[in-house]
């Protein structure tokens, strides 16, 4: 499936970015309390990092689009 799922009770209200190997932006959006739906349409297969920021910080996590 092309969507990546994100559900944490610590996400709030921010934005998101999705990078790739290189650190090249590839997909960007804003971030809604609880959970993420993420778009993976059109992007190749590879690893990934996920970049979240809200009001409680930055983080960011790997993960392969297959």
């Amino acid at each position: 499936e092309d969507q990546l799922f994100v559900q944490s009770s610590r996400l709030g209200a921010g934005s998101w970015t999705v990078r790739d190997a290189f650190g090249r932006s590839v997909r960007s959006g804003k971030a809604s309390s609880g959970q993420l739906v993420i778009p993976l349409e059109g992007i190749a297969a590879g690893i990934y990092l996920l970049e979240v920021e809200d009001a409680l910080g930055h983080v960011s996590a790997r993960f392969v689009k297959r």
